[in-house]
Order: C-alpha cells, then sequence, then structure tokens
C-alpha cells in the first residue's frame, strides 16, 4: 500500500543490502510471552551462536530448514527482561519476508540469520546485545542489555513455490483490473446510479454482492482485498490482488483514509463492493506524489474476505 495509506514498523536496516523488514505493531499473547521467557532463563537448554549473536532453539524439528530466496511466515515478539515491545500477535497473522540470497553466517541481522536456522514448527530465542544496535529502542533503561527476539516458524515457501504464487495472483490482477474499468466506465455513464448509495460525507458505495453476517464495528479488524485507480482516467496506483494477500485494518482506528474507515464499516464479510471516494476523504487537497495527484477522486474495488 502506498505510505501515505498506512504505516509500518520498520525493523533494522540488513547492513549493506540495504534491505527492511516491514512488520506492523503487534500484541503478545502473555501465555506465549510466559513460556518462552521461562524457556530463556532455564539452565536446560543450550546457547549457540551464529553470525556474531547467541540463540536458544527451543524446539528444532527435522524438517526442512529456511533456505536463501525462500518465503517466510513467522511469529516473533520483541522483548527484555520486563517489557515486551513488539509482536506478531494482535492482528492474528505472522510476519512475511522474503530470505535475501544468503545464507545465516554471511547475514549480521539477527533475526534474519535465525530465520535460516528455522524449520517449519520451529521456537527459537535470538539475543541481540544493546551494544551492537545502530538504533536503539526507545525508553531503553541503563539496566537493559538485550532485547530478546523470540521467533516461531509457521510456514516456509520454496522460491519455486513464490514464484507460481506470483504467477497467479498476476493473472488475478489482470482480471480484477478489467473489471475495474468496466466498473469505472459504467459508472461514469450512468449505468450504474440505481445500484449507487451515496452518503452524507460524499462517499459513493456500489454494492456488487452483499455478503453475509453482521457489519464490522469500530475496533474490529476487517481483511479486504482491493483495487485502487484514479477516478478521472482509471490509472492503477495500487491493489492487493497483485500481491496476492489481503490487507487488514482495524475499522474506526484511523489506520486508513477517511473514505475507507467509512466505506468498508458498510460492508458484511464477502461483500464485493466499488467505493467512489472524493479527494476530500482520501488524500486531500494536496494528494500524495507522485502517486495520487493533488485534489484526486478515488476509486476502490473491495473484496471484504474476513471480520474480527
Amino acid at each position: 500500500m502506498i505510505n501515505a495509506f498506512y504505516s509500518f514498523w520498520r525493523m533494522k536496516t540488513l547492513n549493506k543490502y540495504n534491505m527492511q523488514i516491514n512488520i506492523k505493531l503487534l500484541v503478545l499473547m502473555a501465555a506465549f510471552t510466559l513460556a518462552i521467557s521461562c524457556q530463556n532463563e532455564g539452565t536446560t537448554t543450550e546457547t549457540k551462536n551464529v553470525a556474531g549473536y547467541e540463540y536458544i532453539h527451543h524446539i528444532e524439528n527435522d524438517g526442512r530448514k529456511a533456505q536463501p530466496g525462500d518465503l517466510v511466515e513467522f511469529h516473533f515478539v520483541a522483548r527484555d527482561k520486563d517489557t515486551v515491545r513488539e509482536s506478531s500477535r494482535e492482528q492474528g497473522r505472522p510476519a512475511k519476508f522474503r530470505l535475501p540470497e544468503i545464507d545465516a553466517n554471511v547475514s549480521k541481522d539477527p533475526i534474519v540469520s535465525s530465520l535460516y536456522l528455522m524449520a517449519e514448527g520451529d521456537s527459537l530465542t535470538v539475543i541481540y546485545p544493546v551494544d551492537s544496535m545502530k538504533v536503539k529502542p526507545q525508553d531503553m533503561g541503563a539496566d537493559i542489555t538485550a532485547i530478546f527476539y523470540d521467533l516461531i516458524m509457521v510456514k516456509i515457501k520454496s522460491k519455486e513455490e513464490v514464484d507460481a504464487d506470483k504467477a497467479a495472483a498476476a493473472e488475478v490482477q489482470d482480471n480484477v483490473a478489467n473489471k475495474v474499468q468496466t466498473i469505472l466506465a459504467d459508472y461514469k455513464s450512468g449505468k450504474l446510479a440505481s445500484a449507487t448509495k451515496k452518503l452524507d460525507s460524499g462517499l459513493e458505495i456500489i454494492t456488487h454482492e452483499e455478503g453475509d453476517g453482521t457489519l464490522p464495528q469500530n475496533g474490529q479488524q476487517v481483511s479486504v482485498q482491493y483495487f485502487g485507480v484514479l477516478k478521472d482516467n482509471g490509472k492503477m496506483f495500487d491493489n492487493s490482488f497483485g500481491r496476492g494477500e489481503a490487507f487488514s485494518f482495524k475499522i474506526g482506528a484511523g489506520q486508513v483514509i477517511r473514505g475507507w474507515d467509512e466505506g468498508v464499516a458498510q460492508l458484511k464479510k464477502g461483500a464485493k463492493a466499488t467505493l467512489v471516494i472524493p479527494f476530500e476523504l482520501a488524500y486531500g487537497k494536496a494528494g500524495s506524489p507522485p502517486v495520487i495527484p493533488e485534489e484526486a477522486d478515488l476509486v476502490f474495488y473491495i473484496e471484504v474476505e474476513d471480520i474480527q
């Protein structure tokens, strides 16, 4: 998604490769933290070393370990001795990261170097000394000497599987792109006037399929696929279909543009709809250059996959 639409927590830059792991700020389940913490403080687990960092392999399976080029899905917790600082639990889905074409001993990032050591179902804690950090976490007390990263490997996709998924997503994206252009043309010609609901804010909603269940409430997590174009010329500026992964956000939390908060709140699970969003409910007079021009009205085709 373009930067103005939502924000990510950016993990440490990966040395000379200048790569970044983008992971949303999440909240840890207390039971998981307690279990891993107890293991870290025990004396029965051996501490090992990789790429200059100590780690503890709590669960080590016999399956295939992550390889360069794989896409890994994993849950993580970043904590010091008293405080959970970041985690990947609140939104109910793991973080995803494409491993660079280097191995554990070459990478100088503690998390990346550890991911290469893990198979599906593995759990591991890597210890990141504060003195080794280029940018230290905020509010770091003088008594905190290290950050513990607790990792659980959920899924590993090989480079071949990832490439196949990308090809399939590209085909879906092309089909949706054609559909959106037809919808936009019909909207402009007035063919969809009877199916268009206009809210007092100026937002217009064209419902193609109603979906089932109840409408999402403020604070609920909604997962959607989307395809966004400029209203005036139909130019695509962003979409999730090509990535093959839905976008999730909390209704009413200000994590997305106002037109999304208002519009998606009117859609049930399984709904397919188009939002016609005036610039006042999108990126305002300034837009979001260079992708979104000044005073740009936007059109989003949306499919609601889940509401939690």
